[in-house]
């Protein structure tokens, strides 16, 4: 079986249109194809249903919509899109990118359920999108990945150690 990481978003006017229709291209030709797998890359932008509230998150995101508005509708219609196929997607949310190994822990759960930090280092979500390419554990979910997990956070059972 075939199967597919696509691109994170790209944030930038020049690619408005590109952004919006990639997501809706490449479904159409995993469909057409059988390949069932899809693994998107997204930002906090994109509110899920299980997602409570957090104040840093929202202020961001509000922020985020305020300054850079296409940018925003196009990481939220990437969203639908995923979210509304029938493959076995997951939707990655990442923090702020950071250089770095994967090295220390990983935060993965739902915005203001989960203590998730700012930033992520580029080896963690390559290593979580890479897991992702053979578990089921967040097929048709969307995950919020931080880096630095707080100790508590197990106690509550509201994240995962990878």
């Amino acid at each position: 079986m075939t199967r597919y990481v696509l691109p994170s978003t790209v944030i930038g006017r020049s690619f408005h249109c590109v952004v919006t229709n990639e997501p809706r291209n490449v479904i159409s030709i995993m469909n057409e194809l059988n390949v069932r797998r899809l693994i998107q890359v997204s930002t906090a932008s994109y509110r899920d249903p299980e997602d409570g509230f957090g104040l840093k998150s929202k202020a961001l995101v509000t922020l985020f919509k305020v300054i850079a508005r296409s940018s925003y509708d196009d990481i939220k219609t990437t969203g639908e899109l995923v979210a509304d196929s029938d493959l076995d997607w997951t939707l990655v949310r990442s923090a702020f990118l950071k250089d770095g190994p994967a090295d220390g822990g990983l935060a993965v759960g739902s915005y203001g359920r989960t203590k998730l930090g700012m930033k992520l280092s580029k080896g963690h979500l390559a290593k979580f999108l890479f897991d992702q390419v053979s578990s089921r554990e967040f097929v048709r979910a969307t995950s919020g990945i931080a880096g630095h997990l707080q100790p508590d956070m197990e106690a509550h059972g509201r994240a995962h150690e990878h």
